[in-house]
């Protein structure tokens, strides 16, 4: 979350990040997209979850 904090802010970007911690491009993305939309309170709150395969 701090990581980004520090992309939105304008701080450093996703390429350094990437380096520093071994990360996937797409998973920086994704958890900054999350983090724009819905700022710290969306990595806390619950996902939908869905049913098992083959239930109903």
């Amino acid at each position: 979350m701090v990581t980004r904090q520090l992309i939105v802010q304008g701080s450093v970007t996703t390429g350094p990040v990437q380096r520093a911690f071994g990360v996937r491009l797409v998973s920086i993305k994704r958890g900054t997209k999350l983090y724009r939309a819905r700022w710290a309170a969306g990595f806390f709150a619950s996902q939908p979850r869905r049913p098992a395969k083959g239930r109903r």
